[in-house]
């Protein structure tokens, strides 16, 4: 993953079933609110990492996803758009 400015917006390598590949622009919430309730930093996402992303894709087809929840690689599943408790 490459963060680009604005920094909540993110580009996704991202695979198919297939293993055909397709670069995707994945939408977060603001900066502050991932780092303030998610502790989520610069270092959250690196290179290289596998993680799983839902969320909703744009209506018109564009490869672009509103992220609703992270699924680490380690089995930790994050709700990007609930604030915790």
């Amino acid at each position: 993953m490459a963060v680009h400015n604005p920094p909540r917006r993110t580009l996704a390598r991202c695979y198919n079933d297939r293993g055909a590949s397709q670069e995707w622009s994945v939408e977060f919430q603001g900066t502050l609110d991932l780092y303030r309730h998610y502790s989520f930093n610069k270092d959250t996402f690196r290179p290289g990492d596998e993680i799983t992303l839902i969320g909703n894709p744009a209506r018109n087809g564009d490869p672009d996803l509103s992220a609703r929840i992270v699924i680490f690689s380690d089995g930790k599943e994050v709700d990007v758009r609930n604030i915790p408790d």
